[in-house]
Formats: C-alpha cells, structure tokens, sequence
C-alpha cells in the first residue's frame, strides 16, 4: 500500500512541477566542463608522457600541476584529484584534450593537449 501512495505522490509532484513550466537540466557532457574554464594549451608535434608535459609547464612558471590519464565527467569532474588513482607519469602519455590543471599565480587553468607541427604553449582565457 506505502509503495503505490510513494508511487502516486511521484506523478503528482511530477505533474505540478509540468504544470508550472518546470524544467531539468541537461546533463553536463565532459566537454562542457573543462571548456569554460581558463585554460594552458600545449601543443605537442609527438606523443609525450605526462613527465615531460609537466617539466614543461613548470619552465614556463606553472605549478601545482595536477594530470591524469582519465577525462572528466559528471560524476567525476575532477579525475586530477583522485589520490587513489596512481599512474607513472614517465610511462604515462599524455592525451589530445583536457590532461588535467595547474596554477599560475592564484589562478588555476585547465591543461589542455594539441598535436600540431609547432611546439607551443599558449593561455586562454575562459570561454
């Protein structure tokens, strides 16, 4: 009897929030949550490992430099701070797209990988 008053009173909630012009959100794709942040792009002519992307970012004055091999998603937006996940950065490469964060000043970006002829490093702002 509990489970049909539980059953009924999810419709009606459900209709009234209808009624009134009530609507969810749309889940959040991985894209839409590293690209509205500030971000270091750097673009690599090879593969590299997460070592060599962090040496890197550190000559050019970043730190805390947080990666991961795993993207974000809405259940895990931030795989970089994941202590229970170890890889080797040595043997780990990096990835085309989001590779994790890092901080320049009081400001943290989102490291963002692209392969392209012409190794560079660049900031841009949020979109």
């Amino acid at each position: 009897m509990s489970t049909n008053r539980g059953v009924v009173a999810l419709a009606v909630g459900s209709a009234i929030f209808a009624f009134a012009g009530g609507t969810l959100p749309a889940p959040a794709s991985a894209a839409e949550l590293v690209a509205e942040a500030p971000r270091v792009v750097v673009v690599v002519s090879d593969v590299v490992s997460q070592a060599h992307l962090q040496r890197q970012l550190e000559l050019q004055g970043y730190t805390n430099i947080k990666l991961s091999p795993i993207m974000p998603n809405p259940s895990n937006p931030h795989p970089e701070l994941n202590t229970t996940m170890v890889a080797d950065p040595a043997h780990t490469p990096v990835h085309e797209g989001w590779n994790g964060t890092a901080m320049k000043g009081e400001r943290t970006l989102n490291v963002r990988v692209e392969f392209g002829d012409t190794p560079a490093i660049a900031e841009l702002p949020a979109d």
